[in-house]
């Protein structure tokens, strides 16, 4: 099955992963068929994975924890985030997990930060209502939405969630991205979830605050297409400059609006925000910027600050990240290839996204998503690549 696996989405890996793969698979749950459809009949054989194969991080712990939450199967993950230095569990990967078994009324062990094998029997169904998780940190809240929103689009009753965190910090994307992104994406499939920051977080103390509310799909999610990039029709642009000196955010709106209409796309027009909020426990600087296009697409990019960084470094990073994702031709950029996967794979129908090259992330994505619900993937390459997918149905 494996071998059929690799051969149809064709992702071409090295030898060595391939047959870690395969060591992973051995033990894991097989071809899921018509029992991953959820309901009575789920399968109730256990899931044993590596954390530690393909991109090794948290990203397989969210993909598999959002995927056997909503089919009733039995967890187990082993060699947590082997590929990152440190190892294992970090706050806002405990918090998540700690999320989401709390959603079904699930059974959960191992979830500590630092543990490098966690088990998790979910609960009978995802109850909705309200929930309240903070990573006492400055870990990303965007990585628990990541986590939890597949959960809430089936669950029982309407959801309310409240997070605390880093809501725009290293090594995850902003909740912003989410906020502008990919909701209005998934809200094309039937996702029906909105994102409030009512104060942003950033390193070293976080101190965010974002509520998220969503209400249950009625039925299965539909497919989405996204393989014409269309023509640019409006830039938005969210300068962040919370407990800084005003000049930086006149000096980033100054700088942008020149760097943009010097790229190839500088004829649509920018729509700019400015928030300067002042009750953030820490100064924080960054530029994100979404391009909305004629065929439905969006694309973004962002540029963030750091100590010593000068303001128009950050604004450059954004107009640079974003004019180079439109050039690619891609309908998605490279930071929502694989956060579409698991929407595509719990859909009914055929699903089809443009991309720019597949990240290692996408592939992991491919891989555990496709094991766990039966969604079939395949990828056309190309100049451009289209990721391919029959969705499953799922259905609660």
């Amino acid at each position: 099955w494996l071998v059929f696996r690799l051969r149809v989405s064709h992702i071409k890996l090295p030898l060595i992963l391939c047959l870690a793969m395969a060591a992973a698979a051995a033990d894991g749950p097989g071809i899921p068929g018509d029992a991953s459809k959820g309901g009575p009949g789920a399968s109730n054989e256990p899931v044993s994975l590596d954390g530690s194969i393909m991109e090794g991080g948290g990203q397989i712990l969210r993909n598999s924890f959002a995927c056997c939450t909503l089919l009733r199967r039995a967890l187990r993950i082993e060699k947590i985030r082997g590929n990152r230095k440190p190892p294992g569990l970090r706050a806002q990967h405990t918090e998540g997990l700690v999320l989401t078994s709390a959603l079904s009324g699930g059974v959960l062990s191992g979830a500590k930060i630092g543990s490098s094998e966690v088990s998790y029997t979910p609960g009978p169904s995802v109850l909705g209502g309200e929930h309240v998780c903070n990573t006492g940190t400055a870990g990303s809240v965007a990585l628990l939405i990541q986590v939890s929103l597949p959960c809430l689009v089936f669950a029982a009753a309407e959801s309310r969630l409240v997070l605390g965190g880093g809501t725009l910090v290293d090594f995850a994307p902003p909740v912003e991205y989410l906020q502008h992104a990919l909701l209005p994406l998934v809200h094309k499939m039937g996702v029906e979830a909105n994102i409030d920051i009512e104060r942003r977080g950033f390193y070293p103390k976080g101190g965010g605050r974002v509520v998220v509310k969503a209400t249950p799909t009625a039925s299965t999610l539909r497919p989405i297409q996204l393989l014409d990039q269309g023509t640019v029709v409006r830039v938005r642009v969210l300068i962040v400059a919370t407990k800084l000196p005003n000049h930086i955010a006149k000096r980033a709106r100054e700088h942008l609006k020149a760097r943009w209409a010097g790229t190839a796309y500088g004829a649509a027009p920018l729509e700019v925000e400015v928030c300067d909020e002042r009750d953030t426990l820490d100064p924080g600087m960054a530029v994100l910027m979404f391009a909305e296009t004629t065929t439905g697409c969006i694309l973004a990019s962002d540029g963030r600050g750091a100590r010593g960084k000068p303001t128009e470094e950050v604004v450059d990073n954004a107009v640079d990240g974003l004019a180079s994702a439109l050039a690619s031709g891609a309908c998605v950029d490279t930071h929502m290839q694989d956060q579409l996967v698991i929407f595509m794979a719990l859909a009914a129908g055929e699903s089809a996204i443009r991309c720019g090259e597949l990240t290692l992330h996408t592939e992991t994505a491919l891989h555990f998503v496709g094991m766990l619900t039966g969604a079939e993937f395949h990828v056309d390459k190309g100049d451009t690549n289209v990721i391919r997918c029959r969705g499953m149905g799922f259905k609660r």
